[in-house]
């Protein structure tokens, strides 16, 4: 019966991406009219939600793909790092998709929701490279 549980509580990386796909892409038709604005010096950035929103869903399908592919082929990865990594990815991406929040006009807002998102990502390609040198 735990070996049931630990198998169900290894399928959670793709399954929490997979699961968010529709909610971000029912956040792109609830704000339709919502924008990305930064600014960079001299050009101003502009990002539609439905733009974001789908790259983003997109995006949280290419990484649940590869959790699942690290599944398949039994590698072990670090569940707490995934948590994290899924976790703040998602956060990151709810926070600047959802208009809500009021981070258009907030730059150092904008940036650090960027910091967290790319050292997520640090954290996604070392748990990938350090389940390769992990015995099972």
């Amino acid at each position: 019966m735990t070996s049931d549980k630990f198998a169900t509580s290894r399928a959670v990386p793709h399954t929490i991406c997979w699961a968010a796909i529709p909610i971000i892409i029912l956040v792109a038709f609830l704000f339709p009219q919502h924008t990305l604005d930064i600014q960079l010096h001299d050009t101003y950035y502009v990002i539609d939600n439905l733009h974001f929103t789908t790259a983003a869903a997109l995006y949280l399908f290419v990484i649940g793909v590869v959790y699942w592919i690290i599944k398949k082929i039994e590698k072990r990865i670090s569940y707490s790092l995934a948590f994290i990594h899924v976790v703040t990815t998602l956060t990151a991406v709810i926070a600047l998709a959802v208009p809500i929040f009021g981070f258009t006009s907030r730059y150092v807002i904008i940036f650090g929701i960027l910091a967290a998102f790319l050292i997520a990502q640090f954290i996604f390609v070392g748990n990938i490279i350090a389940s390769f040198f992990r015995s099972r």
